[in-house]
């Protein structure tokens, strides 16, 4: 099973959003409502995802933070605009 983080969700309303039910079963899904700044314990958390959303700009993802994602194959940042996705092979 996939692990999904959802970033940045302080308002609580990233399972609201959407429904979420078709990843009942292949996705375990964790939403964090705080915020964290510091680069290492933000990959510290995020070391057992391989998924992650972030609801607001609020979590820079540099280039270094990546490279301290091993298991991460997927990467998305959701905006005011259309949402755009990155895949981590594009770093």
């Amino acid at each position: 099973m996939k692990k999904l983080a959802i970033l940045d969700d302080y308002q609580d309303v990233a399972m609201d959003m959407a429904d979420w039910s078709p990843l009942a079963g292949d996705v375990e899904i964790t939403v964090f409502n705080d915020h964290l700044s510091d680069e290492d314990a933000v990959a510290e958390r995020l070391k057992p995802f391989e998924l992650v959303m972030i609801m607001r700009e609020r979590t820079p993802f540099p280039r270094s933070l990546f490279e301290k994602l091993p298991n991460l194959t997927s990467y998305q940042q959701r905006h005011a605009e259309p949402v755009r996705g990155r895949r981590c092979g594009g770093r």
